[in-house]
């Protein structure tokens, strides 16, 4: 990443060069040292802003902002987190044509707003808006990932049947999309709740899940493009079940 970015400094590509920059924060952040990483995507936003221009500018900016919302994340201020993928949430719908990175930035403003406390009916809204993109373009695990984080924040509300219906909708979504490994990690949180909350015979479930054991899973979808690497709330492209 540092001879990339140094070579396309060299010849004058300023997006090939803020897209090693951001190569070079992800690196850091692989190796948790995410001082540096806020450094690398820094620096990648700030040559995103003053070389390019148009859909090439969009996408840099949106891309670091987002990488340092994850940073910011992983640092344990959600507050900030928020502050940096709210940014990137109004660049990408101003441009409309990234809608997953833009899906993938709802679901991570919503797991910030569940971190922060308190803002259940907020990270609701930024989960709805998010499934509604994944659902114009068709992203398999980040539709399961939405549909997963909203079923958590229904069940965080004591609107257990609700959230019962909507885990059931991911794992139809992922059985549709003949994806077991997903379809476990949704069978996971079902069965939690029916046992803990709804009371409901896990044998059905459990048979399921013993079934999906022996089937071979699809290796996992690259995350969107620039969208934090998360997803028990999921994250579109940074934890739990996610994309």
């Amino acid at each position: 990443a540092d001879e990339a970015a140094a070579n396309a400094a060299t010849e004058g590509l300023a997006e090939l060069r803020c897209e090693a920059l951001r190569l070079r924060g992800q690196c850091f952040e692989q190796l948790s040292d995410l001082p540096k990483a806020k450094e690398a995507f820094a620096q990648s936003l700030s040559e995103a802003r003053s070389a390019l221009q148009g859909p090439a500018a969009t996408k840099a900016e949106a891309n670091a902002l987002l990488r340092l919302g994850a940073v910011a994340k992983r640092s344990s201020k959600p507050g900030i987190a928020a502050q940096y993928q709210r940014k990137a949430v109004a660049l990408l719908e101003a441009d409309g044509s990234d809608k997953d990175t833009l899906a993938a930035a709802y679901n991570n403003l919503g797991i910030s707003a569940l971190q922060r406390g308190g803002l259940d009916e907020e990270a609701e809204r930024y989960f709805e808006r998010a499934l509604e993109l994944r659902r114009e373009t068709g992203h398999l695990e980040g539709l399961c990932a939405c549909t997963t984080n909203l079923a958590n924040v229904l069940r965080g509300k004591n609107q257990t049947e609700k959230a019962a219906a909507r885990l059931e909708e991911a794992r139809q979504l992922a059985r549709s999309g003949d994806n077991s490994r997903l379809e476990r990690q949704v069978l996971v949180n079902l069965a939690n709740l029916y046992e803990n909350e709804l009371g409901a015979n896990l044998a059905p479930l459990l048979a399921s899940e013993k079934e999906l054991r022996a089937t071979p899973s699809p290796p996992a979808a690259v995350p969107a493009e620039g969208g934090p690497a998360a997803e028990p709330a999921v994250s579109d492209g940074d934890a739990g079940v996610a994309g």
